[in-house]
């Protein structure tokens, strides 16, 4: 179940944000806020970053990721809240990883690509992580750079995903509204027989 929360609401589409009230990325209240400290681990900023996006916590998104202008794509949707943001908290810590070597070939979660890691994205700066069981099973593997003492997780992959997710859905919605049209015009009595 844990699963299927973040696959959510990292994949949401615009079709599912229509149904639901959309939530923007919160201030942080002044009495708590703090900067985030830089991740002492890769493994430890994947964790923040996952839960960062999840919970739409933009300070702690920033911190554990590499910089990028289109950050923001990451926090748009629900964030989990209650029991579901209670359950991710909880099994968060045990997500486990494999840090993947160079030439190591994995398959993607949507079987179509495969993913071949260069030597230039490993080494003693910079990790691949592939999540390995719940509950981040079904996620790609992420790289990981170690920046100004701190681990990064470069959130490009991500980005560029969630907005192929938005396009595809945008082609739908045209087709859609286009397909409607035609059947509307289709039904409509035709003035020629008077």
């Amino acid at each position: 179940m844990l699963a299927l929360i973040l696959l959510t609401a990292m994949s949401q589409s615009p079709e599912t944000k229509a149904k639901a009230p959309e939530t923007k990325a919160k201030a942080p209240d002044s009495k708590k806020a703090t900067k985030p400290a830089p991740a002492a681990t890769p493994e430890e900023a994947f964790r923040a970053f996952m839960l960062a996006i999840i919970t739409l916590d933009e300070p702690t998104l920033r911190a554990v990721s590499l910089p990028n202008d289109e950050l923001g794509v990451l926090l748009k949707g629900q964030a989990a809240t209650g029991a579901a943001e209670e359950m991710i908290r909880a099994q968060m810590p045990n997500q486990k990883f494999r840090r993947l070597k160079a030439g190591d070939e994995v398959k993607l979660p949507a079987g179509t690509r495969t993913l071949i890691v260069r030597p230039d994205e490993v080494g003693a700066d910079r990790v691949f992580l592939l999540p390995e069981g719940p509950p981040m099973a079904k996620m790609y593997p992420m790289g990981v750079r170690k920046v100004d003492g701190g681990w990064r997780v470069d959130a490009t992959p991500l980005i560029y995903s969630r907005k192929a997710v938005a396009r595809k859905q945008a082609e739908r919605e045209k087709q859609q509204k286009k397909d409607a049209g035609k059947e509307e015009k289709a039904a409509m009595p035709s003035a020629k027989g008077k």
